[in-house]
């Protein structure tokens, strides 16, 4: 596609979305150990996250062990939230529950497309830790859902 935006797309050209599935892990870069960015590594790490959306230019991403806070609050400092840091290019959100059992297990879905639902979570009957969901939100392009 061209560089516009995907929701003035006209009804009757072809559409190439593209989605991305990011498990976040608390931004944490595959590195579990990184999970708690500081404030004096926050310019640099969201500069590195930017890039790599910019990269991919995804039009819907969805995220597993998605946290809020990019940067929790210090003594001094407020928390930074990912949402205005990272994704704040994508108009709609949806921003799963905290499951009792793990508080670290937030899904979050990001999207330039408009919502035209509101977002559904459905409890797993049986897995290795309660509370696990999945998430679903309901878009429309040119109209259609």
């Amino acid at each position: 596609m061209n560089e516009c935006d995907i929701k003035d797309v006209p009804n009757d050209v072809p559409v190439k979305l593209r989605v991305m599935q990011w498990n976040i892990g608390h931004f944490a870069m595959g590195l579990s150990y990184t999970s708690s960015i500081t404030h004096e590594e926050y310019p640099e790490r969201v500069m590195e996250y930017r890039r790599k959306l910019n990269e991919a230019h995804p039009d819907i991403i969805f995220c597993c062990e998605y946290s809020e806070d990019m940067v929790n609050a210090s003594g001094i400092d407020p928390a930074i939230k990912a949402r205005d840091a990272i994704f704040q290019n994508y108009d709609q959100f949806s921003i799963g529950s905290l499951p009792s059992s793990a508080s670290y297990m937030r899904t979050a879905q990001f999207s330039r497309l408009e919502a035209s639902e509101a977002s559904t979570e459905t409890v797993y009957a049986h897995t290795v830790a309660a509370g696990r969901y999945y998430h679903t939100q309901t878009l429309k392009l040119n109209g259609h859902k």
